[in-house]
């Protein structure tokens, strides 16, 4: 008998919702709010296309030049932009490349961030280029034999598209489809060889050259005012930046020189011994190469052979070692402004080391009146005047 008082009808109502509260509590959280779902309902989740580039590189890229996108300090309006070298190794060692295929192309500054790879350079193919590779997708497709170009990209169809841009890693393979020149190809011992002075470059030189800009006294006299301050007047902005690339270079001499960080002096002496062995390896490569190039009889436009693994004409290894000696050996470029003292006090003079190899400095003076000996006889013949 239930207690005075005691409404069942409430108590069981009580106990079924209870129940009912019981049982749907734990889906109850994982609910949207009502107020979101009334909200999403007019503005419902979707995904956007792909932002197309920006207005201004659609313009350059529409011109019948194909535009590559490097550090320069060239007005890219000026039409002789592409003679003027750019201070960044690969950025030059990639414009050397194109001006000695004389591949037509313009160039347009820009930096990292602008790339899809996040590295520089890249390069946008001509309108024309890309409407001739559309229209042989199009010949090719009506041929029932005939298999489609596979090109990576796809089009909001689904369908096979031109590429838009080109980068580094089929950089060269573009160039040479484009190249001018016909020159007999290097032999499989030749490729294998070039391959690991390619290898010394990256692994040797480079990391001498990171150190001798990013790790010195060159990081806020030449490094700062060419990459940094182009980009922003804030003084905040550019002292933050200019320690983060310091910290990027570090980085990355650690991935080869582990011992950096440890034990500074010893590995930065290893790092200039390391460098100073590759640059003797090339010197020594090339007065090889140049005594193989003689007795072929080996000419260029006018310029005598001497060019590296004894070949007729320069190739993407003379490019990757000019990259280097002339932003070593040109006496113009830095106006003054490199110092060649460690950040301990020391002296690491890589561009003394260079200067001891007669063959690479004369190498050096060959490909870059080669490739922009019309751009260095202009500027003499105005402080001529």
């Amino acid at each position: 008998m239930p207690p005075p008082h005691y409404n069942t009808s409430l108590s069981s109502s009580h106990a079924a919702t209870s129940q009912s509260s019981t049982v749907s509590s734990p889906h109850s959280w994982l609910q949207t709010p009502w107020p979101i779902r009334v909200l999403f309902s007019y503005f419902p989740l979707k995904t956007l296309t792909a932002n197309p580039l920006p207005e201004r590189t659609l313009q350059a890229s529409a011109r019948n030049k194909h535009t590559l996108f490097i550090f320069t300090s060239a007005n890219s309006n000026d039409a002789d932009a592409h003679l003027v070298p750019s201070f960044n190794p690969t950025c030059l060692k990639w414009q050397t490349h194109m001006l000695m295929h004389e591949v037509e192309f313009r160039v347009a500054a820009s930096n990292n961030h602008a790339s899809p790879s996040g590295a520089l350079p890249f390069l946008i193919p001509a309108e024309e280029s890309r409407a001739h590779c559309r229209k042989r997708q199009a010949e090719d497709s009506e041929s029932k034999d005939a298999a489609p170009i596979a090109t990576g990209n796809r089009d909001r169809t689904g369908n096979d598209s031109p590429p838009s841009l080109v980068t580094t890693s089929s950089l060269e393979s573009w160039i040479l489809e484009r190249s001018k020149r016909r020159s007999k190809p290097h032999n499989a011992s030749a490729n294998m060889r070039c391959e690991a002075y390619l290898s010394l470059i990256e692994h040797r030189i480079r990391p001498a050259w990171l150190h001798a800009l990013y790790l010195t006294p060159n990081l806020h006299s030449i490094v700062a005012p060419l990459y940094i301050h182009p980009t922003t007047t804030s003084q905040p902005v550019r002292q933050t930046q200019t320690h983060s690339l310091r910290l990027a270079a570090r980085a990355e001499l650690l991935k080869v020189y582990p011992t950096l960080s440890t034990d500074q002096s010893t590995t930065t002496k290893t790092i200039y011994a390391g460098a100073d062995a590759a640059l003797e390896a090339l010197n020594t490569l090339l007065e090889e190469s140049g005594q193989l190039g003689e007795e072929q009889e080996s000419k260029i436009s006018g310029h005598e052979g001497k060019w590296f693994l004894g070949a007729k004409k320069p190739g993407l290894l003379d490019a990757a070692v000019f990259a280097y000696t002339f932003l070593l050996l040109d006496n113009e470029i830095w106006g003054g402004r490199w110092v060649d003292e460690n950040e301990d006090g020391g002296v690491s003079d890589l561009r003394g080391m260079a200067r001891k190899y007669k063959a690479l400095e004369e190498h050096m003076e060959r490909l870059r009146e080669f490739c922009f000996g019309q751009r260095f006889e202009q500027d003499r013949k105005e402080d001529s005047e």
